[in-house]
């Protein structure tokens, strides 16, 4: 893909649909729309960070070992750096952008992502084997079922 080139296609996900609106050498940004009570993988990107924009809606992020990790509200953020583990739930429908920036100033590889365990699509109750944080470090409440 050439610099700055701008993609359209859409990619379906279990959780929703998402496209990318640029994609440059070093980074990329994608917008996506989340259906409620779906989820992403749990999976991680070696060599990008992956911040997400929440425009409209609440989700979640959730690490390996069902740690959580923030909860994203309009106009609010958070940045998984690369090689962390993450999951994105949402919590309600969601529109969220998605901004990928290589480490170290390598090459931007679209294909970064290695999925520990699969998504799930909207309305499947998915139960923590452990629990979580009751509260996330502002003393909100954290989610106890997916």
């Amino acid at each position: 893909m050439q610099k700055s080139e701008k993609k359209t296609d859409w990619h379906r996900h279990q959780w929703g649909v998402s496209t990318f609106l640029y994609v440059g050498a070093h980074s990329s940004l994608a917008i996506a729309y989340g259906k409620a009570n779906g989820a992403s993988s749990l999976h991680f990107h070696a060599e990008k960070h992956n911040a997400f924009l929440v425009q409209e809606g609440i989700i979640e992020i959730w690490g390996k070992g069902q740690i959580f990790l923030a909860r994203v509200g309009p106009q609010e953020a958070y940045v998984s750096p690369a090689g962390e583990v993450h999951r994105m739930v949402f919590l309600t429908d969601a529109t969220l952008y998605e901004f990928y920036r290589t480490k170290d100033g390598q090459i931007l590889r679209l294909d970064d992502i290695a999925r520990i365990e699969d998504g799930w699509v909207p309305g499947a109750k998915k139960v923590l084997s452990r629990a979580p944080a009751t509260q996330d470090s502002a003393g909100n409440p954290c989610q106890a079922v997916w």
